[in-house]
């Protein structure tokens, strides 16, 4: 049996990050959408959402997925574009989300520490 040292402890400051993408493959497919909530003292302060122009059209079966169409995101940022507001907003908190094995993946302009 292997001796881990680990604390549990109960947060009450932290992000909530959440992604959309225009597929599965994190080799061949794109985030179209990140959101994230802050949260202090166990409540959301603040919220961030960005729709991302992704370099490959999104399908039809990820519109009906996600309701995000190629439309929505015409004329948005680049994934790149937002490295610095995501970061900046995130800051030094921990970040916690829903599936985040798979979101991980997708680390293009994502922070290193959220893909690594």
């Amino acid at each position: 049996m292997s001796s881990t040292n680990y604390i549990k402890r109960i947060i009450k400051d932290y992000c909530v990050l959440d992604t959309e993408t225009t597929g599965l493959s994190a080799r061949t497919d794109e985030i179209i959408e990140i959101g994230i909530v802050k949260v202090r003292d166990n409540k959301i302060v603040d919220r961030y959402s960005q729709l991302i122009k992704p370099k490959k059209k999104i399908s039809r079966f990820i519109t009906d997925l996600t309701g995000i169409t190629n439309e929505m995101v015409k004329g948005k940022p680049s994934i790149l574009e937002v490295e610095d507001e995501v970061l900046s907003f995130i800051g030094s908190d921990i970040i916690i989300g829903h599936n985040t094995s798979f979101d991980i993946r997708f680390q293009s302009g994502l922070p290193a520490c959220y893909g690594e």
